[in-house]
């Protein structure tokens, strides 16, 4: 019979209590008083709470308000994937599965809870078939708090030099673990029929789909490629050098699976599938549909991957993780733009002078009107040559020559007009300094599994950033935590400048602030989404500044239609009265993180974790609980408001019951986490048979929720 680790912990603490116990008949002790839970803000069931006492522990704080946010039917659904686990192993990939899926995901009727057990079981079934990785257990489930698995890779570099790397467990967790990418839904499919969920037994989870089943139903005329014969004897990982692949390895095959597997281009009128079963058998897609395969792949071979993209700027790619970094298009952007340094349309300035840089050492920059940064005999006051060229970026090339007024290169410009190259047809006045392949990048963001997405690779793939920072408050000034505020740009990669196109979202913190790291030079407009009102309430977004500068933070502030939750009124008063104290109250707590649970743009609301956070902290007798209970003004022999950490001593007597409150009263969308001491001891000459603590060392407590713990002889 297996024993969760807890279970040996509380066992070890039985027997140690009874071991003490004091026998001799002449001097009895008191029974201790209790300390119970008298309110559990979360509700667990009672199989939840052993699935808790399964899983790691890292993983307990989120596992518990995960399953909080379902009924009780669906909780014990989850929670019996970890309790009736055949392989303890697979413990730790089906609690974070749980732990991190979007509530709505769980809870839809078209997700099986057992997939989450198929995944980790994929996981598992297919690393034995790959060289170059192999599943690393540290620690040993049900025994060890901090277990965890992760992967071990033989890498070479681009020296040919091949080493072992061993990634951090978020990395595995996130981005090889978490059945979902990006913007889909984890179900079983009947790809080659629809990308609509159907039950079990009538589908497949893409892991097992693109390893060894894609060709099943493959389609006469067509050839239908397997990830487990294309991985078949690879033996490293790589990168992406500079100047692309490098050899033969896991990543080339994967491009090769691809490639063999869909078509660049979408048919007209077909609806675009984001589900990765659904786009191989399709078979054709942009850039959304390869990134997705991709990424799919890449998971299903145990290499970690994600979807990353610039959306205003309409692309999306994946990137996969090899020798401690993301891999990916590097080197494509300048600021997120493809540049030539070419002053295309003559008007003496290079690229629209977004760079001050001085790319070719003649002490100009674009911004210092150097109309090409990239030969240094080009730049403001040099000496100008009969060579066709503008060589002093004044707008015209060799003037007064003889030639300054002949069509050299036929586009309908000489260099007397204006033209400041007539070796080019392409450059003359009438043209526009094109993007090679986008507009100025807006933002990066990257998905993760639970729906959140982040914004921390823009200043990766960019080269000049600037600063958005957002304040949002209720009518009283009070901060608004966990609004989604949605950003956009303009659409000129279309050549749509008067179109809006979403470029990425944030989210408020515990102060209702926000702040991100654009992309210079560009326009931004922005919504705010909140339980409490969007804003603003005409659906069109505000317009926070036209054109940001390399270096500069643009603020706004935004207030919402209604109110925030508010708190009871509280009067800290002495409760004891006349009677004398026979125990004395010692309270210990931190509050260590809170979780901001928002939906995003992206179906499901995630789980946000930052530092700190804050609790009010009470201590009431039974007549002030029912006021508080009632959200009446009550007394309290302790009132400690918005507090991060904090203790107390406190003699009681026992005459009645006392009730420690932790409350999270004035949060809108955070969760907070810490941990709990709690401990009664007798005062004077009484004597009891052991000293009762906490029985709940940590705390999770949701908006608006609060526990309570009961102290009574």
């Amino acid at each position: 019979m297996r024993y969760p680790r807890y279970s040996i912990v509380i066992f070890c603490f039985l027997f140690t209590v009874l071991a003490c116990k004091d026998e001799d008949p002449d001097d009895p002790a008191e029974l201790p008083p209790s300390v119970t839970v008298h309110h559990d803000p979360l509700g667990l069931t009672e199989l939840s709470v052993e699935a808790l006492l399964w899983c790691p522990g890292w993983l307990a704080d989120d596992l518990a308000i995960s399953l909080a946010k379902q009924g009780e039917d669906r909780q014990n659904d989850l929670a019996r994937l970890i309790v009736d686990a055949d392989d303890v192993y697979l413990i730790d990939e089906i609690a974070f599965g749980i732990a991190h899926t979007s509530p709505e995901v769980l809870g839809h009727g078209l997700f099986f809870p057992e997939l989450l057990r198929a995944n980790a079981e994929l996981i598992y079934a297919y690393d034995p078939a790959l060289d170059y990785v192999e599943l690393l257990d540290v620690g040993e489930p049900g025994v060890d708090l901090d277990y965890y698995t992760t992967t071990r890779y033989r890498f070479e570099d681009q020296d040919g030099v091949v080493g072992e790397e061993t990634i951090d467990r978020e990395i595995y967790y996130w981005y090889v673990v978490h059945p979902r990418l990006e913007d889909e839904w984890p179900l079983y499919l009947d790809a080659w029929e629809s990308e609509d969920g159907v039950e079990p037994g009538d589908g497949l989870l893409w892991r097992e789909f693109l390893w060894d089943r894609a060709d099943d139903n493959c389609p006469a005329g067509r050839t239908c490629p397997l990830l487990r014969d294309e991985l078949a004897g690879v033996q490293v990982v790589k990168g992406l050098g500079d100047e692309g692949d490098y050899g033969a390895d896991a990543n080339a095959q994967l491009w090769s699976f691809i490639h063999q597997s869909i078509e660049w281009g979408v048919v007209p009128y077909q609806s675009r599938p984001v589900q990765p079963s659904r786009i191989y058998a399709v078979g054709c897609g942009h850039c959304g549909e390869h990134t997705d395969l991709h990424v799919a792949s890449a998971r299903t071979a145990l290499v970690p991957s994600r979807n990353v993209g610039a959306s205003a700027n309409d692309h999306t790619w994946g990137e996969w993780w090899a020798n401690g970094q993301w891999w990916g298009e590097f080197g494509k952007y300048v600021n997120g733009v493809r540049r030539d340094r070419i002053d295309n349309d003559c008007d003496g300035i290079a690229d629209d002078a977004l760079d001050d840089t001085d790319e070719d050492g003649d002490g100009f920059g674009l911004i210092g009107g150097d109309c090409n940064d990239a030969d240094p005999a080009v730049y403001p006051g040099a000496t100008e040559v009969q060579n066709g060229y503008d060589d002093d970026c004044d707008g015209i090339a060799d003037p007064g020559s003889a030639d300054a007024e002949l069509d050299e290169d036929g586009d309908g410009w000489s260099i007397g007009a204006g033209d400041c190259n007539d070796l080019d047809p392409e450059i003359h006045p009438d043209t526009t300094d094109p993007y090679l392949s986008s507009n100025r990048l807006y933002m990066m963001h990257e998905a993760r599994g639970d729906g959140f997405i982040s914004q921390d690779t823009t200043e990766v793939y960019g080269t000049m950033y600037s600063t958005l920072e957002f304040d949002i408050a209720d009518p009283d000034g009070r901060p608004v935590d966990g609004a989604v505020i949605l950003l956009f740009g303009t659409m000129e990669v279309y050549d749509e400048p008067d179109e809006l196109a979403w470029a990425g979202q944030i989210v408020t913190d515990l102060d209702g602030h926000a702040a991100v790291t654009v992309g210079e030079y560009n326009p931004y407009k922005y919504l705010v989404w909140s339980s409490l009102g969007n804003m603003p309430m005409s659906g069109n977004p505000y317009s926070m500044v036209e054109c940001t500068i390399q270096g500069e933070t643009y603020s706004a502030t935004t207030t919402v239609p209604e109110h925030m939750p508010a708190r009871a009124e509280v009067l800290e008063a002495d409760l004891t009265g006349t009677a004398e104290a026979d125990a004395s109250l010692e309270v210990l707590f931190e509050v260590e993180s809170y979780r901001v649970s928002e939906e995003g743009i992206y179906e499901g609301s995630f789980s946000w974790e930052r530092d700190g956070g804050r609790v009010d902290v009470y201590l009431v007798d039974g007549e002030n609980l029912a006021r508080f209970e009632d959200g009446d003004p009550f007394e309290s022999q302790i009132a400690l408001v918005d507090e991060t950490t904090g203790s107390f001593v406190q003699d009681l007597p026992l005459d009645r019951s006392w009730y420690l409150l932790l409350a999270n009263p004035t949060a809108l969308n955070s969760t907070m986490v810490g941990s709990l001491s709690v401990r009664v001891s007798a005062l004077g000459e009484t004597a009891w048979d052991g000293e009762p603590a906490s029985p709940m060392p940590r705390f999770q407590i949701p908006p608006g929720e609060y526990l309570a713990l009961e102290i009574s002889k």
